[in-house]
C-alpha cells in the first residue's frame, strides 16, 4: 500500500510541477500558446501531448485565462 501511495504522490507532484512550469512559461512568454504547436509545448514541459491537453482543459475550466 505504501508503494502505491508513493506512486500516487509522485504523479501528483509531476502534475503540480507541469502546472507550475506551464504557468511560468505563460508569464515569461505571453502568447506562446498561440505561436507554438501544443506538442512542442508539451515536449518543453516534459509531458505527453495528451497530458498537456488535460492540463490546458483543467486550467481553462478553473481559471478561464487560457484561449
Amino acid at each position: 500500500m505504501r508503494h502505491h501511495d508513493a506512486k500516487v504522490c509522485k504523479v501528483l507532484d509531476l502534475d503540480t510541477t507541469a502546472k507550475m512550469s506551464y504557468a511560468n512559461m505563460l508569464k515569461r512568454y505571453p502568447g506562446i500558446e498561440l505561436r507554438v504547436p501544443y506538442y512542442s509545448l508539451a515536449s518543453y514541459l516534459g509531458i505527453t501531448h495528451e497530458s498537456f491537453s488535460r492540463l490546458r482543459k483543467k486550467l481553462q475550466s478553473k481559471n478561464n485565462f487560457l484561449p
